[in-house]
């Protein structure tokens, strides 16, 4: 898992057996969380008898044509949360490694998201950032890394992003 990380959301990264899909009970309660294939894929990898694999490169690939639409705080902080945390560790996954990746990616991936998205005009729903604080106020590192770029004003994340875009 340390290998895919924040990848096992995305629906192009994941192909899968229809009959391992309706072997899941109730996938339904996964609807509305944004990850839905996320939560089977956990579920899935859970059985007996299952197998992953990892190529180097893509069959398929689909990248930056997200066109949002959706709370970034409620899908990508509280939901992906949920995935690791919740599902991940009931499907036997070590809860001290969903959480070191929960944490990493919110310190690069969500980070970085949120830091274009206070800046860049885009069809995500920024308000609500309560939902950041609510999720992330046990983990300390999150505090000096991630909230500044959810509070400070436009204008001065506006050379931070520039900066980093010109490092790239």
């Amino acid at each position: 898992m340390n290998y895919i990380g924040v990848y096992v959301t995305y629906i192009s990264a994941t192909v899968l057996k229809m009959s391992k899909f309706k072997q899941i009970k109730h996938p339904e309660k996964y609807f509305g969380t944004h990850f839905l294939h996320a939560h089977i894929v956990f579920h899935i990898l859970s059985g007996k008898n299952t197998k992953m694999i990892l190529t180097k490169a893509p069959y398929l690939a689909a990248k930056n044509n997200n066109s949002g639409g959706f709370n970034l705080f409620e899908v990508w902080v509280k939901q992906y949360k949920r995935l690791l945390l919740q599902t991940a560790v009931k499907a036997g996954f070590p809860k001290s490694q969903m959480k070191k990746i929960f944490l990493t990616d919110m310190k690069g991936f969500i980070k970085d998201s949120i830091l274009k998205y206070s800046v860049e005009d885009n069809q995500y729903d920024m308000d609500d950032k309560w939902i950041l604080f609510l999720n992330t106020y046990k983990y300390p590192t999150i505090w000096f890394h991630v909230w500044p770029y959810a509070i400070l004003p436009r204008f001065i994340l506006e050379p931070i992003y520039i900066q980093k875009r010109k490092k790239k």
